[in-house]
């Protein structure tokens, strides 16, 4: 039985099986991608837009105004403050 090659498929070009560890970053990925979504629609419903910064925080904005957010926690207070969402 030989090992999976750099694109993930055995030599016999079967796909190899993730392992648990695999398995558990996707689902946690898939986690954030619904949490992220979840929050852009609650910052939709008070009037702002939530965009994700390339160095792991937040921005949300409303009109000209915009205030950078260190995690999705801290976007949910906000838009409690300022719009009751």
């Amino acid at each position: 039985m030989s090992g999976p090659n750099e694109s993930g498929h055995r030599a016999n070009g079967a796909r190899q099986k993730p392992n648990q560890s695999q398995q558990a970053d996707s689902a946690n990925d898939d986690g954030d991608r619904k949490a992220l979504a979840t929050m852009r629609a609650r910052a939709a419903l008070c009037g702002c837009t939530l965009h994700e910064m390339a160095i792991g925080e937040y921005m949300v904005a409303r009109w000209n105004y915009s205030k950078a957010v260190p995690c999705l926690r801290a976007v949910g207070d906000l838009l409690r403050r300022i719009g009751g969402c």
